[in-house]
């Protein structure tokens, strides 16, 4: 059993250099498709930066309709 682990530490040793590669594509993945999600979200709620993102009071539609 300990040979096993040791050829999984070997191998992910290995293989580190193609992990840190896919890092930059992973980070801009994060900052163009999921953090610009948290303005869609505030876009529906009456946003108080007191109560923070989730402690917001929601409006649904209700802004869209007045313009």
């Amino acid at each position: 059993m300990p040979s096993r682990s040791i050829k999984l530490y070997t191998r992910m040793l290995r293989e580190l250099p193609l992990h840190l590669m896919l890092l930059p594509g992973l980070v801009l993945v994060l900052i163009f498709s999921y953090f610009p999600m948290v303005g869609i979200v505030i876009a529906f709620q009456n946003f108080n930066s007191a109560n923070g993102l989730f402690g917001s009071n929601g409006l649904g539609l209700l802004i869209f309709r007045i313009f």
